[in-house]
């Protein structure tokens, strides 16, 4: 393989991060809305942080994360919203160095962990578990979007 570089996105990678982004629902069979000046404003006031992995061939991969606060530990966390490779680098490593790379930023953090959720299914899974992710048993996503999401906001 080719060596990979590891960036921090900036503003400027908008339309990048939001093309991978796309493949990425793509995959999932999901579609995604995200423009790329979404992603450059989010970038830009510091809502969220992105790593692109890079090679010869151009953008490999990205992982986008933000910072969490655990209430038990108290202490700082890193949520990884997005963890994405193109098919072409998969396989060869490229998923495991932005893991890699997100691990030491939480560690210069602080953060006492990194969170994540993953899709029944995702072939991701088996990266996780052999980089010693484990699974929280009892613990289940919920979600407020949409209409659920106004009606809560408009009830006092």
């Amino acid at each position: 393989m080719d060596p990979v570089a590891i960036s921090h996105a900036t503003p400027a990678d908008g339309a990048l991060i939001a093309a991978m982004i796309a493949e990425h629902a793509g995959d999932e069979g999901i579609e995604a809305i995200g423009q790329a000046d979404g992603y450059a404003s989010g970038l830009a006031e510091r809502a969220f942080a992105c790593l692109l992995a890079e090679g010869s061939a151009g953008a490999l991969g990205l992982a986008m994360f933000y910072p969490t606060f655990s209430s038990w530990a108290g202490r700082p966390g890193l949520f990884l919203e997005d963890l994405y490779v193109r098919p072409p680098a998969r396989g060869l490593g490229v998923g495991r160095l932005l893991l890699a790379e997100l691990a030491r930023i939480a560690r210069q953090q602080g953060a006492t962990r990194i969170d994540l959720a993953v899709h029944e299914g995702n072939q991701a899974c088996g990266l996780y578990a052999g980089l010693g992710l484990r699974q929280l048993p009892g613990w289940l996503i919920w979600r407020a979007d949409g209409a659920a999401l106004a009606a809560l906001a408009a009830n006092r």
